[in-house]
């Protein structure tokens, strides 16, 4: 982690006490899809999970898990550089200039987008077909209920004081 941090800082892996491990190092034991994210995180200043460095060896486990979850939850982020990479890469064939590379995404990471879109295209359709009520569904539910519970209570009868509950102005 620290190594591929500092890496995109461009300083070298003796300033970060690994000695000649390599950024190829770093990324294979991090695995491509955790090594994208870091440094995503790094490119767009996101902080990562925190580790203690005094533990980072006993916590390895724990941390490459908290790592993926947060990867995991992350999905704007992941999103927002999608469309970036895409936007500048059709700003560099318009320019003639040879595009960046492609923009890795993990899969797991493409997966979860893709059902979070699916959830909210369905949510959508959802609201649609409720022509838009979206949160009005307890309030129609409550008006509903009091529409019944005036049917059915009983007519007031003509002639009962109670009926006019309007105020007189001639006793003013």
């Amino acid at each position: 982690m620290r190594l591929l941090q500092h890496a995109r800082g461009n300083r070298s892996s003796s300033d970060v006490g690994l000695g000649s491990y390599s950024v190829a190092d770093a990324r294979e034991s991090l695995g491509a899809e955790l090594a994208a994210y870091v440094a995503l995180c790094v490119d767009s200043r996101t902080p990562l999970p925190s580790q203690d460095v005094r533990r980072e060896y006993a916590d390895d486990a724990l941390y490459r898990g908290r790592l993926r979850r947060a990867m995991l939850a992350d999905l704007d982020l992941w999103a927002a550089a999608r469309d970036k990479r895409a936007r500048e890469r059709i700003e560099y064939q318009e320019a003639r200039v040879p595009p960046p590379d492609e923009f890795y995404m993990p899969p797991s990471v493409e997966a979860a987008l893709a059902a979070r879109s699916e959830a909210r295209r369905k949510e959508a359709e959802e609201r649609r077909k409720s022509g838009g009520r979206g949160g009005a569904t307890a309030f129609a539910l409550a008006k509903q209920a009091q529409r019944e519970a005036e049917a059915d209570s009983p007519p007031i009868p003509d002639g009962d004081p109670l009926a006019d509950t309007t105020p007189s102005t001639a006793t003013r």
